[in-house]
């Protein structure tokens, strides 16, 4: 005799699954695999940073849908729900309001399209987790570098990502209103020197201006600080699929600082202030 169940009967015999949110290895998935060393060019640091991460790159159902028949849309699967803390910080740097208003205006579009998706993603992961520093100029007096120049004029840059530690400059950028090319003036004011004290043996320093909603990457190389060198493509902020290449970016500049950290000096005092280091060989330096 066939027995008819219920509605209370069959909630009780489904069990509800609920799937483990797996944000933490999933974004230790996509900050790998370890570059062994630094690229040779501009040309071929750019095909890094603009690589399709190894592991796929979740985002929220609605997000992935918004991408219609764009060719962006084959680097992104829809989260499933065990990646719902990556793809909500995945999904927020592709769906956030450019604004187009002064300099302030240009720096939250940085923020939101670069540097907050960086920063939560070194957050999230596990073993891959640096303790990257974003910093804004905010006139702070404790600098690595000199505060300003003979003319009195800053020598800060606008932004900068350094080591854990505070102390070690990885990247650098420049914000202005309106032009890239004020920007990237900065550059050549705000690097008048290379000194190894400070740089090692860093070929390059990794950079880029922004202005509005472009943002351009340049290297600045060892010798030749007056000329920075351009990384394709210029505007990553202004439509979905320059949306896309900034996060490609965001992601890529883990793997490409975590090795500019193995070309800078272990040791690098802070200027204006005070401090004691103990080197590894066991001598004492004092500024």
């Amino acid at each position: 005799m066939l027995q008819v169940i219920g509605t209370e009967s069959l909630l009780r015999l489904t069990a509800v699954v609920s799937v483990e949110d797996t944000s933490e290895m999933q974004c230790e998935a996509m900050l790998q695999p370890a570059l062994p060393a630094l690229p040779l060019s501009a040309d071929q640091l750019a095909a890094i940073l603009f690589a399709r991460p190894v592991h796929a790159t979740p985002v929220q159902q609605d997000v992935f849908q918004s991408f219609g028949s764009s060719p962006v849309k084959q680097m992104f699967v829809v989260d499933d729900g065990s990646a719902v803390t990556l793809a909500r910080i995945l999904s927020n740097q592709l769906t956030f309001k450019l604004l187009f208003g002064g300099e302030a205006d240009t720096a939250y579009n940085v923020n939101s399209s670069l540097i907050m998706p960086f920063f939560h993603l070194d957050s999230l992961a596990n073993n891959s987790c640096q303790g990257f520093l974003p910093v804004r100029d905010k006139g702070d007096p404790d600098s690595t570098m000199p505060l300003l120049s003979g003319t009195s004029a800053s020598l800060r840059s606008d932004g900068v990502i350094r080591s854990m530690d505070g102390h070690r400059l990885l990247l650098k950028w420049e914000e202005e209103a309106d032009v890239l090319a004020a920007a990237v003036e900065d550059f050549k004011v705000k690097t008048a020197r290379w000194s190894k004290l400070y740089y090692g043996q860093l070929p390059y320093l990794l950079t880029f201006a922004a202005a509005k909603s472009h943002i351009q990457f340049y290297i600045i190389e060892r010798g030749n600080v007056a000329q920075p060198q351009d990384c394709w493509p210029k505007d990553l902020t202004g439509d979905m699929s320059g949306r896309a290449k900034a996060l490609l970016a965001a992601v890529n500049l883990h793997l490409i600082l975590r090795t500019v950290e193995k070309y800078l000096p272990q040791q690098v005092l802070p200027v204006n202030k005070l401090q004691v280091s103990c080197n590894p060989q066991g001598y004492i330096r004092e500024l």
